[in-house]
Protein backbone atom coordinates (compact mmCIF):
# COMPACT_ATOMS: atom_id res chain seq x y z
CA UNK A 1 0.00 0.00 0.00
CA UNK A 2 1.36 3.31 -0.96
CA UNK A 3 1.99 6.43 1.61
CA UNK A 4 -1.03 8.27 -0.05
CA UNK A 5 -2.99 5.29 0.24
CA UNK A 6 -2.22 4.62 3.90
CA UNK A 7 -2.69 8.29 4.63
CA UNK A 8 -6.41 7.91 3.50
CA UNK A 9 -7.24 4.89 5.55
CA UNK A 10 -5.91 6.66 8.55
CA UNK A 11 -8.17 9.61 7.47
CA UNK A 12 -11.27 7.55 6.50
CA UNK A 13 -10.66 6.22 10.06
CA UNK A 14 -10.67 9.10 12.09
CA UNK A 15 -12.88 10.90 9.89
CA UNK A 16 -15.64 8.86 8.17
CA UNK A 17 -15.40 9.99 4.79
CA UNK A 18 -14.75 7.98 2.23
CA UNK A 19 -11.01 7.26 1.02
CA UNK A 20 -12.05 7.95 -2.68
CA UNK A 21 -13.61 11.35 -1.58
CA UNK A 22 -9.87 12.12 -0.15
CA UNK A 23 -7.24 13.92 -2.68
CA UNK A 24 -3.92 15.73 -2.07
CA UNK A 25 -5.32 18.90 -2.15
CA UNK A 26 -8.45 18.15 0.16
CA UNK A 27 -7.67 20.39 3.48
CA UNK A 28 -8.57 18.98 6.93
CA UNK A 29 -9.94 21.22 8.51
CA UNK A 30 -12.97 23.22 5.60
CA UNK A 31 -13.30 19.68 4.16
CA UNK A 32 -12.84 16.77 5.97
CA UNK A 33 -14.17 18.79 9.63
CA UNK A 34 -11.06 17.54 11.23
CA UNK A 35 -11.21 19.26 14.88
CA UNK A 36 -8.25 19.25 17.38
CA UNK A 37 -9.41 15.80 19.20
CA UNK A 38 -9.89 14.26 15.64
CA UNK A 39 -6.00 16.01 14.76
CA UNK A 40 -4.52 14.33 17.91
CA UNK A 41 -6.32 11.03 16.70
CA UNK A 42 -4.56 11.32 13.21
CA UNK A 43 -1.45 12.30 14.22
CA UNK A 44 -1.34 8.93 17.04
CA UNK A 45 -2.63 7.43 13.96
CA UNK A 46 0.15 8.34 11.71
CA UNK A 47 2.99 8.19 14.25
CA UNK A 48 1.81 4.20 14.21
CA UNK A 49 1.41 3.32 10.84
CA UNK A 50 4.34 5.26 9.48
CA UNK A 51 6.62 4.22 12.58
CA UNK A 52 7.47 8.39 13.18
CA UNK A 53 7.27 10.53 15.93
CA UNK A 54 5.60 14.15 15.13
CA UNK A 55 6.40 16.63 17.44
CA UNK A 56 3.61 18.56 19.00
CA UNK A 57 4.92 22.04 17.86
CA UNK A 58 4.82 20.36 14.28
CA UNK A 59 1.18 19.51 14.45
CA UNK A 60 -0.37 22.72 13.31
CA UNK A 61 2.13 22.74 10.13
CA UNK A 62 -0.45 20.72 8.14
CA UNK A 63 -3.17 21.85 6.08
CA UNK A 64 -4.08 19.68 3.55
CA UNK A 65 -3.58 16.01 2.87
CA UNK A 66 -0.29 17.40 0.40
CA UNK A 67 1.53 18.72 3.73
CA UNK A 68 0.83 15.93 6.23
CA UNK A 69 2.48 13.70 3.64
CA UNK A 70 5.52 16.01 3.46
CA UNK A 71 5.40 15.81 7.25
CA UNK A 72 5.68 12.62 7.38
CA UNK A 73 8.22 12.04 5.01
CA UNK A 74 10.22 14.85 6.58
CA UNK A 75 9.69 12.86 10.21
CA UNK A 76 11.16 9.82 8.50
CA UNK A 77 8.35 7.98 6.99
Amino acid sequence: MSRVDRLRAILTKVTRVPAERIQLDTDLRADLHVDSIQGLQMVAEIEEAFGVRIPDDRIDDYSDVRSVLELIEDAGG
